[in-house]
């Protein structure tokens, strides 16, 4: 796996090479980074709409389910109990949204 040696997320190499690779940067901007790495927040993660969400915000429903599908990661299988259809007829709504 590449990305099993990756260390201090900047070198990808034995340590070693990430000594030389230290050796040769500015103590300055590496100290500067590592600084900044510690402090940037984890991004903010929205929770995805539900269904009736999508319903809402859209006002249509072939286009509701399919932000509620793409957008939010909702199954088919899901969005046609939602609704009371088959799989096959949430399918055929969502290519219906796609084409417009």
């Amino acid at each position: 796996n590449l990305w099993a040696d990756l260390q201090q997320q900047m070198f990808l190499g034995d340590a070693d090479f990430i000594a030389r690779m230290q050796a040769l940067a500015d103590p300055q901007l590496v100290q500067s980074n590592a600084t900044k790495a510690a402090t940037v927040a984890k991004p903010h993660r929205n929770s995805p709409l539900r269904w009736a969400d999508w319903l809402e915000r859209c006002g249509n429903r072939n286009e509701a389910l399919l932000m509620a599908h793409r957008e939010s990661g909702i199954s088919m299988t899901a969005l046609a109990a939602e609704i009371g259809v088959t799989v096959a007829r949430v399918s055929q709504l969502i290519k219906r949204a796609e084409g417009r």
